[in-house]
């Protein structure tokens, strides 16, 4: 067994993706799903990045973050908190953190509910600050993870919503 204090901190991660397509019968309006023919089978990759073992603070990670402010000591604050944020309906993006650091490793899950149709409940992210572009959509009960270049800033990140949704995450420095 390893001993003594950690000297870096590494983020397992994975994608696993099965494709299928639904078939509904005219008569009896009942569908079901098969497996596609081509490729005929599932696909998907794991990764590691290695980050910092001091991470910018307490909210790198939802499962983690502060009560009342990013700047709280989990072990000296008495509560306990669901690791879930929820984020501003009213459209006002929002940023995980004010860090100058740089971006290592990033997954935001949305954890409204999968059953919300259109744009409701999607999660929109932005990599170049609250003003720049919001490419990236996540919706309703879907997540997405990456890796950081080197060049992008914490503190860069934002996310807004399409209507209602929660939010976990993990946002790591190099």
């Amino acid at each position: 067994m390893a001993s003594g204090n950690p000297e870096a901190r590494r983020i397992i991660f994975g994608t696993f993706v099965v494709p299928t397509h639904s078939i509904e019968a005219e008569e009896t309006h009942i569908r079901h799903t098969e497996f596609q023919t081509s490729p005929a089978k599932s696909l998907g990759g794991k990764g590691i990045v290695a980050i910092n073992k001091d991470q910018w603070g307490n909210g790198w990670t939802s499962s983690s973050t502060s009560w009342s402010s990013e700047s709280d000591v989990w072990e000296a604050v008495n509560s306990t908190w669901g690791g879930e944020l929820v984020l501003p309906s009213d459209n006002s993006p929002i940023a995980l953190t004010t860090s100058t650091d740089t971006l290592a490793f990033l997954y935001v899950r949305n954890k409204q509910l999968a059953t919300i149709t259109g744009s409701d409940g999607a999660i929109l992210i932005s990599m170049n600050g609250e003003n720049g572009e919001y490419f990236l959509i996540v919706p309703a009960g879907g997540s997405v993870h990456f890796r950081g270049d080197g060049n992008v800033v914490l503190r860069s990140i934002w996310i807004k919503t399409l209507g209602k949704a929660s939010i976990e995450w993990i946002i790591a420095k190099i």
